[in-house]
C-alpha cells in the first residue's frame, strides 16, 4: 500500500524570496543546504527503504555494501557544484520589513 503523497510545492530561491515578502519579510540570507553531490548521497540513503519490507529484507545487507560508501564520500565533492542548483533545500534568514511612514 503506497502511502499519499502531499507534495504541493518545489521551493526554489527565488520562490522563497517571493514568500518571505508576500508576509513582509526581508530575505537576509538564502543558502542552499548542499549541493548536487550531497543529493545524490542522500538519494542512495533514501533507496535503502526499499528493502524495508517483506521479502525484501534478504536485500538489505547487499544494498547496504553498495550504496552506504558512495553515500558517505559523496558529500566532499560538493565543492564541484559551485551553483548549487540541486540541492536538498534552503536554509533562510530572514527579518520582518521596516515600515517607513511618509506624511
Amino acid at each position: 500500500c503506497a502511502l499519499p503523497i502531499y507534495d504541493y510545492y518545489r521551493y526554489t530561491r527565488h520562490g522563497l524570496e517571493y514568500l518571505m515578502e508576500q508576509a513582509g519579510l526581508e530575505a537576509v540570507e538564502i543558502r542552499p543546504a548542499g549541493g548536487y553531490f550531497r543529493l545524490l548521497a542522500r538519494r542512495l540513503l533514501n533507496g535503502m527503504q526499499f528493502f524495508a519490507g517483506g521479502l525484501r529484507w534478504i536485500g538489505f545487507l547487499p544494498a547496504a555494501v553498495l550504496l552506504v560508501p558512495p553515500a558517505l564520500v559523496l558529500p566532499f565533492f560538493d565543492f564541484l557544484d559551485p551553483h548549487k542548483n540541486f540541492t536538498l533545500g534552503y536554509i533562510c534568514w530572514a527579518r520582518k520589513k521596516d515600515k517607513t511612514w511618509t506624511e
